[in-house]
């Protein structure tokens, strides 16, 4: 079997609610999906295990099916179920959703609320329904109900043909669901996004399906769907849920020197951000995951959820080993990564979520007091009596010696990142190309293997096949485009939001020159405190302290902090 299609159908079995709500169409929404995506001339979605997966992902449908038991229609149901758990949802929309009637139990009408509703005090907020790629200010959440599925519904139209694979899909689904509710039910709180559901959707059914691959488990329906073993099942732990945190993150940052200190400045922030980003999906294109099972990333640290296999267990030991190897040659005690994990069963994740978020604080608290092991500690003491006896030049930037230093006194990193702030601070959106190898001096970046990868950004010319772009985009491991979506080339990993504002000015130097009176700066910075306290108990009930949520959380605080600050 085709490890994608279980993302696939997972991620497309709800694309039936979208359509309906366009169109009007009074049928069941996992016959809506079922049709369009048979009809969608898209070879990859139209395959009849996926067609199966979102017609038969509800109990109804699923009990009276002629397939096998070996039918991944058993996990996507199963996995829907978990998530629809997670998100605190009892009812799922199903026959006969009445949009005409006002007094109908669902309303197509109904906005996404908001998930900071729930904290600290209630308040009834919502979005507008928008696409993310069009979204020019930002979507504050106010009272409001609005309208706008059948744009939606012409971007997925015009996009869907082309998705060939399932990071591709998943960003279309970001772009045109993220303001979308998942359940209409106006006795619930729908403040769960149908792009997170059906995310979270595919992350468990992708972790389910590894486990069982490596259980010799075939019979799903027994796993999946027997009422009378489904309470075991869920308290078996098929999941690991991995922590990993880059710390040295500021004094990295802030290791400038007056020359050239605002594109230092930026490109050092940035490039931490794509380390990180790049050694996830390290992670993810190790075992053969898609970016659904990434949960959270920013600022130094991410959350993901794997399948509690042995492939997932020497996954992250080579991560921890090998990453941290890289980065002691480059930059010696100054950057590391710690990775910690948990096992945890569906039960945990729908009713002890925070417990096992805390518990996986603890173990990464003990993690970074024990950094190195022997070996690692051995080649630190040999990498500085090196240093001592073959110093030629000092970086005036990070204070290394090298041998590769220009004559300004910098070293080739710090004279790359500088070449990279320039990038950053004059255009607003780009490609961050990873690649295999390099003819020219680029910033390097590890691999899970121990290799060096390379770093190229450049822009995207709008016709992906113009030569110099499909050639660069041939030769690139992955791609990350940088404030503009590009949804159907598999290279692309995703969109990464780049708060790159500017006034105009490449310098502090040339800044200060604006001031009125002597050319003086003012250096304002700004943190917002609390927030470890919001993941942890911000939540003004239990219940509402779900994964969803969490993870819609981020996202929101990422999209503003990165995207709408611009």
């Amino acid at each position: 079997m085709n490890k994608d299609n279980i993302v696939y159908a997972s991620l497309l079995h709800d694309i039936g609610k979208l359509i309906g709500r366009a169109d009007l169409i009074k049928k069941n929404h996992s016959v809506i999906g079922a049709e369009y995506i048979e009809n969608s001339h898209n070879e990859k979605l139209s395959l009849s295990e996926i067609i199966n997966a979102i017609k038969f992902h509800h109990a109804d449908n699923l009990k009276n099916a002629n397939i096998q038991d070996n039918d991944i229609s058993y996990i996507v149901y199963e996995a829907d179920n978990i998530a629809s758990g997670i998100d605190r949802r009892e009812n799922v929309e199903q026959d006969a959703e009445d949009y005409v009637n006002k007094w109908s139990k669902f309303d197509k009408n109904l906005c996404l609320s908001s998930v900071f509703n729930k904290i600290k005090e209630d308040t009834n907020y919502s979005y507008l329904l928008q696409d993310l790629d069009e979204v020019k200010e930002p979507n504050y959440p106010f009272n409001a109900s609005y309208d706008k599925y059948g744009s939606l519904k012409k971007e997925l139209d015009k996009n869907i043909e082309y998705i060939d694979s399932p990071n591709s899909l998943l960003q279309l689904f970001e772009s045109i669901m993220s303001y979308i509710p998942s359940s209409t039910d106006k006795s619930q709180v729908s403040d769960i996004s149908l792009y997170d559901h059906v995310k979270i959707t595919a992350a468990i059914a992708s972790c389910m399906n590894d486990y069982f691959c490596e259980n010799n488990i075939d019979n799903y329906k027994n796993q999946c769907f027997n009422k009378a073993a489904i309470e075991n099942k869920r308290k078996q732990n098929y999941y690991r849920l991995i922590s990993l945190d880059l710390s040295g993150i500021q004094d990295f940052i802030y290791t400038i020197s007056s020359k050239s200190a605002l594109k230092s400045l930026r490109a050092r922030s940035f490039y931490l951000e794509i380390l990180l980003e790049h050694i996830i999906d390290e992670i993810l294109e190790y075992l053969e995951l898609s970016r659904a099972n990434l949960l959270y990333s920013g600022g130094g640290h991410a959350y993901l959820l794997l399948p509690n296999t042995k492939n997932t267990n020497d996954c992250i030991d080579k991560t921890d080993k090998n990453i941290n190897n890289w980065l002691l040659k480059q930059f010696s005690t100054s950057l590391y990564l710690a990775a910690a994990s948990i096992e945890c069963s569906s039960f945990d994740l729908m009713n002890n979520c925070s417990l096992k978020f805390e518990e996986l604080s603890k173990i990464m608290s003990k993690k970074k007091l024990q950094r190195y092991n022997e070996k690692q500690l051995s080649s630190i003491l040999e990498q500085q009596k090196t240093n001592l006896k073959e110093i030629n030049r000092e970086c005036v930037i990070c204070k290394s010696s090298s041998n590769k230093i220009n004559e300004e006194n910098i070293c080739a990193f710090c004279a790359n990142l500088i070449n990279l702030g320039k990038i950053l601070v004059s255009k607003r959106s780009f490609g961050i190309f990873i690649l295999k190898d390099s003819e020219t001096n680029l910033l390097t970046l590890p691999s899970i293997n121990g290799e060096d990868n390379y770093l190229q950004v450049k822009e995207i010319a709008d016709n992906l096949q113009a030569p110099d772009t499909k050639n660069l985009i041939n030769a690139s491991k992955r791609i990350y485009s940088v404030n503009r979506w590009y949804k159907g080339n598999e290279k692309f990993s995703c969109n990464l939001w780049l708060g790159n504002y500017t006034c105009g000015v490449s310098e502090f130097e040339e800044l200060s020159k604006l001031s009125t009176g002597i050319n003086r700066l003012g250096v304002m910075r700004a943190d917002v405190d609390n927030l470890g306290q919001i993941f942890s108990k911000g939540f003004n009930h239990e219940n509402y302290s779900t994964l969803s949520r969490y993870a819609t959380l981020s996202r929101l605080l990422s999209m503003f902090f990165k995207h709408y600050i611009n």
